[in-house]
């Protein structure tokens, strides 16, 4: 007994219904092989995904463009409002708990960070499988990742020496940082109008922290006076510095 069954490329064959699930070819009837359709759907899905991570705007419609958007801004805000949860609740609690003493070992926490982008990283190169480029110049990936390691290294090290609300109010001045390391790196010119609203921000971020008495940079991470605040300023200088020579350095590339 014989059905007619289309194929992946649009043909339809006559092929034996012992062969449907096999996909084997019938040469007599001029048939094509027939995959499995769990085969194809695993496909599909790849595909999908691949086309969320890398696709042309262009090409898309207005509807996709939107919805990837919204999906990007969502997992973005959702994992750094976690990551900014873990990591207060990590550094201002005492291990153990009310009687131990706090964490204070800021490499432990860079190398954890790092070691699981690692992970993560390779797991993605397998899944996607890239293809190679002969033009890819390696050694210049490793400037924004020691920038980007000093840059998460002086903000764990800062909040030895001030709140944590205040490092992250301090964070808000970067786009100040970003717009001057991309001039000096060639990587595009910004408009006046651009520095003026930077320097708003820097100005109205400085009014609320001297205006709010929780905010100011006298307490550190655990709730005690600082006597050493300069030092926490400093190192959040030099994380500004390296975060956005990180970000420019990855735009040049």
């Amino acid at each position: 007994e014989e059905e007619v069954v289309e194929g992946q490329g649009g043909y339809k064959d006559n092929v034996e219904e012992g062969s449907i699930n096999s996909g084997l070819m019938d040469a007599e009837e001029g048939g094509h092989a027939v995959g499995s359709g769990g085969r194809a759907t695993k496909r599909s899905m790849s595909n999908s995904s691949v086309n969320f991570f890398d696709y042309d705007q262009e090409q898309q419609t207005k509807k996709s463009v939107y919805t990837n958007l919204a999906i990007c801004v969502v997992m973005l805000n959702l994992t750094f409002v976690s990551w900014g949860l873990l990591q207060e609740r990590m550094l201002t609690r005492r291990y153990p708990r009310l009687t131990g003493e706090y964490f204070t070992y800021s490499y432990a926490l860079v190398f954890t960070n790092r070691f699981w982008t690692l992970i993560m990283s390779g797991i993605l190169l397998l899944y996607f499988k890239p293809r190679g480029s002969r033009s890819t110049v390696i050694y210049q990936y490793a400037f924004p990742s020691i920038s980007n390691m000093l840059s998460s290294w002086c903000q764990y090290e800062a909040l030895r020496y001030v709140s944590f609300p205040a490092v992250t109010l301090f964070k808000a001045l970067k786009l100040a940082p970003v717009m001057l390391m991309g001039k000096l790196l060639g990587n595009q010119s910004y408009p006046q109008y651009d520095y003026i609203i930077a320097i708003f921000i820097g100005v109205g971020i400085g009014m609320f922290m001297t205006s709010t008495d929780n905010l100011t940079f006298d307490i550190d991470v655990y709730g005690e006076h600082s006597s050493a605040k300069w030092t926490g300023v400093m190192l959040l200088g030099f994380f500004l510095f390296f975060d956005s020579f990180t970000s420019q350095w990855q735009s040049r590339m």
